[in-house]
This record gives structure tokens, C-alpha cells and sequence, in this order.
């Protein structure tokens, strides 16, 4: 049934697994939970700094937004101030047309009357 020889060496190893120094495996034990606990550790930290590089990237990208739009409205008030310049330039050159036109008239009048007259 049993061999005297298999169950001498079930009994040795098993002794020998009873006898061994179990603080080796706390240690590893230990070991490896301080080892799970910094890589979560590293995790967290670059996980915090990648949500401060984001953070302060979309602070730069509004402000530069901001700036875009500063610039594009000073650009439009621009325009529309040469758009208002133009257009009052505009208005007094077409006043100066009408007022040299109404002086043409005036003389064509005149020398249609002048004309009749005689």
C-alpha cells in the first residue's frame, strides 16, 4: 500500500517545510506590499501632474484665446472707424459734387435767362 520510502520523504519534506524560517516570507511579503504601495504612489503623482500640466495648458490656450479675440475686435473697430472715415469722406465729396453741380445749374440759368432776355 504505502511505500516506507515515499512516505519517509512526504515526512522529510514536510518537516523541512514546518521548520523554515517563516519571517523569510513576511519579508517578501512586506517587500512586495511597500513595492504595490509606491507604484500606486508614482501613479497618483503623475496623474497629479498631468492634471496640472492640463490645467495650466487650458489657462494658456484661454488667454490666448482671449487675446485672439481682443485682437480681432480691435481689428474690426478699426475697420469700421475706416469704414466711418470713408463713408464721412464720402459724404463730403458728394457735397462738394452737388454743390459745384447746383453752381452749374445756377450758371445754366443765369445764361438761359440772360439769353431770354435779349
Amino acid at each position: 500500500m504505502f511505500n516506507k520510502k515515499d512516505y519517509m520523504s512526504s515526512l522529510n519534506k514536510a518537516r523541512r517545510k514546518r521548520n523554515q524560517n517563516p519571517y523569510v516570507t513576511y519579508l517578501f511579503y512586506g517587500l512586495a506590499g511597500i513595492a504595490a504601495v509606491m507604484v500606486l504612489v508614482a501613479v497618483v503623482v503623475f496623474a497629479r501632474k498631468q492634471a496640472t500640466a492640463f490645467s495650466e495648458w487650458r489657462t494658456e490656450r484661454a488667454q490666448q484665446q482671449a487675446e485672439a479675440d481682443a485682437a480681432a475686435q480691435a481689428l474690426e473697430e478699426l475697420e469700421s472707424q475706416k469704414e466711418s472715415e470713408s463713408a464721412a469722406e464720402a459724404e463730403a465729396a458728394r457735397q462738394i459734387w452737388l454743390k459745384s453741380r447746383q453752381w452749374w445749374m445756377l450758371m445754366a440759368i443765369s445764361a438761359s435767362s440772360m439769353c431770354r432776355a435779349t
